[in-house]
């Protein structure tokens, strides 16, 4: 008995009186040093983090705006690509330049034919993706953009004219609108309607010449929106410095031969 009295003794001696074995100082000095240091680490990961989808964000801002001014050729994502053969030809339709106005006809092949490249946006009032407000903030949002650029969105409405004056959101529309019955089927190639339907809203990047270079047939999102805007601004920079763009990459090889031959 007196032995076990004994045992127990050491082992309360070894344990401390609050039954816990003490901490050196220096070893619960480094404990919190450590753990300051883990918060600091992890603050730093999030921080990177931040600044790496910063940076990537401003990567795909410089190279829209490059794509903008000709710097690079246009690469497309959402949109898909026309054909040469397919061709845009508008020439009668009634103009409507603002709410409350009842509409003036307007012959439309004289008037694109001073774009460069233009955006066409084809809608009904029937089809509800196209007069909802979401799809309306986005056209406004475009047309503002390209008019901006020295371009145009041309909107054309196709069911009759009465529907598009009378509707309960004619207030809203992004005016001017051009109105043709059935302009979707009229004004574009047989070939086009085959190969990509009638399902509205329907969006063209055109050139001056009515080429359909591009084509996009789903409501607009940001991303496509932006994409269109890239794709016009585009096609009219390289319309306007054509001779420029081969005269810096001529002069470009003439450098790399010279570098050659020292």
């Amino acid at each position: 008995m007196q032995r076990k009295f004994i045992v127990i003794g050491a082992l309360v001696l070894l344990t401390g009186c609050g039954g816990k074995p003490e901490v050196n100082p220096e070893i619960r000095q480094a404990r919190v040093e450590i753990g300051a240091l883990k918060m600091e680490v992890s603050k730093l990961e999030i921080r990177g983090q931040s600044l790496e989808r910063k940076n990537e964000r401003l990567k795909k801002a410089t190279s829209i705006l490059e794509t903008r001014l000709g710097l690079r050729p246009f690469k497309a994502i959402s949109l898909r690509q026309g054909r040469r053969s397919w061709r845009f030809n508008p020439d009668k339709a009634t103009l409507i330049e603002r709410h409350g106005d009842s509409g003036r006809p307007v012959d439309l092949e004289s008037y694109v034919s001073k774009f460069d490249a233009y955006v066409v946006a084809v809608w009904a009032t029937w089809c509800k993706p196209c007069t909802s407000r979401e799809e309306l903030v986005q056209l406004d949002t475009l047309q503002k953009a390209l008019k901006r650029s020295g371009s145009m969105l041309m909107g054309v409405a196709i069911d009759g004219l009465e529907k598009v004056l009378s509707h309960e959101r004619a207030s809203s529309w992004h005016y001017p609108i051009w109105h043709r019955d059935d302009a979707n089927i009229e004004w574009l190639p047989k070939a086009f309607v085959q190969q990509v339907g009638l399902s509205l809203p329907l969006f063209l990047v055109v050139s001056g010449n009515g080429q359909v270079l591009y084509w996009h047939s789903s409501p607009l999102t940001d991303s496509v929106r932006e994409e269109i805007l890239t794709a016009a601004l585009s096609h009219r920079v390289r319309r306007v410095l054509p001779r420029s763009s081969d005269h810096q990459r001529k002069r470009h090889k003439r450098r790399r031969s010279n570098r050659r031959r020292r």
